[in-house]
């Protein structure tokens, strides 16, 4: 199979035929992006090694008597590209048999990247879509008896903090929703800061972005359509040394030489906390400026 997962976005783009920002009909990188997400929990999960087994494992057989319209394998191949969004009747079907690739294809992450979508109407309701405890952290508390539906304008740094140890895909998605009203709100110093934070989050998340197909051009969209957006006096948060690719290898190396050392298997939310631990300094100075204030490269 293609690792799409190292394409470049440029890359990912072509062999999806998408493109960054479309016009008309075209569709957009981010449903590329989803459906590959989407494509790789699958294959993941049904234990499939190549498209024909993903045909023979997922596809709906037609009633006895029937011959098959067109070859499947064909479809799976253009999932794995992203080059085609799978319908909902196929995505119900599965989700009966391996539970969980309807959440990856809809989740609310993919909605905020999408720049052509307007935060200021769409914020409420997405902050309304991430996980519970996700939204204890975003909303304010309006009494002893709970929180209410009053979004923070900001959060203070333990706050943030508190989003970064739940590292996933909500915790990102709540991050883009901050930064992007941040800008909107013209709020420079914060959008910032939520940037930062984004920078960190996807180093967190790199070996699970990787699982998923969709590392190195997800990561670059990031680089080119989101982190710009806060630029503060001319400069905005990237990736120091040679890179996302270079820093992520080094924080996965000592995460998992540290974990092999311990000759035990880690709890999600202890690699998290590893991860964390790296990116601070507090395990030794393994990473050197693993995110720093540049100003922006020129084409």
């Amino acid at each position: 199979m293609i690792e799409t997962s190292t394409s470049s976005i440029d890359e990912f783009i072509d062999a999806s035929k998408t493109r960054k920002n479309p016009v008309g009909k075209q569709r957009h990188v981010v449903d590329a992006f989803r459906t590959v997400a989407w494509f790789n929990f699958l294959k993941r999960h049904c234990g499939a090694t190549s498209t024909y087994q993903m045909d023979q494992r997922l596809e709906i057989r037609p009633a006895h008597g029937k011959t098959r319209e067109c070859d499947y394998k064909n479809k799976w191949r253009s999932y794995r590209k992203g080059l085609h969004t799978p319908s909902p009747d196929l995505v119900n079907a599965i989700e009966t048999i391996y539970a969980g690739g309807y959440a990856v294809l809809n989740h609310v992450l993919w909605k905020t990247l999408r720049r052509d979508c307007l935060i200021s109407l769409h914020s409420e309701f997405w902050f309304g879509e991430l996980h519970p405890e996700t939204q204890k952290i975003i909303y304010q508390r309006e009494s002893n008896l709970g929180f209410g539906k009053t979004p923070h304008r900001s959060l203070n740094q333990t706050q943030l903090a508190m989003l970064e140890r739940r590292a996933g895909p909500d915790a990102l998605a709540c991050l883009v929703i901050l930064l992007r009203q941040a800008v909107e709100n013209h709020d420079g110093v914060f959008a910032q800061t939520v940037s930062r934070r984004v920078c960190r989050m996807l180093l967190i998340l790199g070996p699970i972005l990787s699982a998923i197909g969709i590392g190195t051009p997800l990561v670059q969209y990031f680089e080119q359509e989101l982190l710009p957006l806060a630029t503060l006096d001319g400069r905005h948060y990237q990736y120091g040394g040679s890179g996302y690719q270079s820093v992520a290898r080094r924080l996965s190396v000592a995460a998992n030489l540290i974990e092999g050392d311990e000759n035990r298997l880690f709890t999600n939310e202890e690699r998290i906390a590893l991860r964390i631990a790296l990116l601070d300094g507090r395990r030794g100075d393994i990473l050197d400026s693993p995110i720093c204030l540049a100003p922006p490269q020129t084409p």
